[in-house]
């Protein structure tokens, strides 16, 4: 979670605990990274995913996975500047259950 000057708050990552079958080893998943309209581009989104390493780390977790929608650019550029990789090793698949 990110305050901001008023302690009002700004934004918030969610990361979920798992394990990876293959490497056995601790993996999270960020879920989700959100931030206000009208505090974005101010380094919010930066320090929560600067955050969420250092929480990763400090768990001994040996890594971080998310997904992006294809359109969200602006979240692409910030995740990429901070080290992350896209995976082009795998495809992603949905299943709806109505």
């Amino acid at each position: 979670v990110s305050e901001g000057q008023e302690g009002s708050l700004t934004g918030f990552v969610q990361l979920y605990p798992g394990v990876s079958t293959v490497g056995l080893n601790a993996r999270w998943t960020l879920n989700d990274l959100f931030v206000l309209p009208q505090c974005r581009e101010k380094g919010t989104g930066r320090t929560l995913m600067e955050a969420a390493t250092q929480l990763a780390r400090e768990h001994g977790v040996a890594r971080l996975i998310l997904m992006t929608q294809v359109e969200n650019e602006r979240a692409q550029r910030l995740y990429e500047s901070l080290g992350w990789q896209r995976n082009t090793a795998f495809y992603g698949y949905l299943l709806d259950i109505k």
